[in-house]
């Protein structure tokens, strides 16, 4: 019978999630403190395990590593650059051969708030990205609001 398994019975409780508005992009391009203030949040719980608290790429994951995550301090190496557009697309999709996945479960408003962390964490000059590569970013922050799906799990395999 529904419901006797101990979890929630979808016929009294259905799937919901939430539906976050259509964002100006400008207002998540352009760093601000609360983006940043947001974006070291988010890191402390997602990605200091392996990139350490201050970004040297020596959290205590890093060791079973190969290869070792990035350190955000340098300017040299990233895979697809350090400038908004890259770390947004390094959030997104992740890197394949390495141990970076993707974190595109994370509402884009989130994810450029860890861009925005991310580039603070470094003490060399970040550009934003090429004028075609920023207007591709902005676009797709303005796309449609995004559907976030509930987290109530359904069953255990």
């Amino acid at each position: 019978m529904i419901g006797e398994s101990g979890w929630l019975n979808p016929a009294e409780f259905p799937p919901r999630g939430e539906r976050d508005p259509p964002v100006d992009p400008q207002t998540l391009i352009k760093p601000s403190p609360a983006l940043v203030a947001r974006g070291k949040e988010l890191y402390e719980s997602n990605c200091s395990t392996c990139h350490g608290r201050m970004g040297l790429g020596d959290g205590p994951a890093a060791g079973t590593m190969t290869p070792r995550p990035r350190n955000f301090t340098i300017p040299d190496g990233w895979i697809n650059g350090p400038e908004i557009p890259g770390i947004f697309k390094t959030l997104t999709e992740g890197v394949k051969g390495t141990s970076m996945t993707s974190f595109d479960y994370l509402r884009k408003r989130d994810r450029m708030a860890l861009v925005h962390f991310v580039q603070s964490l470094g003490a060399f000059p970040h550009k934003t990205g090429s004028q075609q590569a920023m207007e591709a970013l902005a676009k797709e922050l303005a796309a449609p609001g995004e559907r976030v799906p509930n987290k109530i799990p359904s069953a255990w395999p």
